[in-house]
Order: structure tokens, then C-alpha cells, then sequence
């Protein structure tokens, strides 16, 4: 829908007022390459995006997360990341049984 949209405005307005973001000197965190757990409070400054890895809330992926979401609220009370943490646990209870069900051969 938004790619239509755009569409929509760069034919109406024949691409001379199209908004441009830069990024120069920013870059994201990518599923590809996965590495939360050597990021610092430096570096999470000229990230702009994160891609997380796929299926987040295996637990096993909800380990390689847990670093970015700490390093978030870095300075926060803890009690946001418990949240995190119990949402993750709880969401995957409830799809654990498709998830299992789904791996098999």
C-alpha cells in the first residue's frame, strides 16, 4: 500500500518534491550479520534500524536480542526489559505448539 502511494505522489508530482532521507555516517543492525551482543552505548547512537533475526521469539533468537533491548534502555529502570522478557516467554507458550508441530519432518 505505501509503495502504491508513492507511486501515486512521485506521478503526480512528476519526482520533483520527493523527500529524500539521508543516512550518511548511519547504518542498521541486520539479521545477516547478527551481533547485539558487541554493540556499546557509542555505537547504538549511529544505528537508524534493526532487522531482526528471523522467528524472535524462539528462545534461542530471543537470546541474541535480549543485548539490543538492554542496550536500549540503558539507563531505564530494569522493569522494561522484565517486560520484554515476559512478553517473549508468554508469546511463544502460546505458539509453541504450532512452532514444534511445524518443524516436524
Amino acid at each position: 500500500m505505501v509503495s502504491i502511494r508513492i507511486a501515486e505522489w512521485v506521478a503526480r508530482y512528476n519526482n520533483k518534491d520527493i523527500y529524500k532521507v539521508s543516512d550518511k555516517g548511519f547504518k542498521r543492525i541486520d539479521r545477516e550479520s547478527w551481533n547485539a551482543d558487541e554493540l556499546d552505548e557509542a555505537t547504538i547512537q549511529k544505528l537508524y534500524d534493526a532487522h531482526l533475526p528471523v522467528k524472535p521469539f524462539l528462545p534461542e533468537q530471543w537470546k541474541t536480542i535480549r543485548p539490543l533491548v538492554k542496550l536500549l534502555y540503558v539507563g531505564s529502570d530494569s522493569w522494561k526489559v522484565r517486560w520484554c522478557d515476559q512478553y517473549a516467554k508468554e508469546f511463544y507458550s502460546k505458539v509453541q505448539n504450532y512452532v514444534t508441530f511445524n518443524d516436524l519432518d
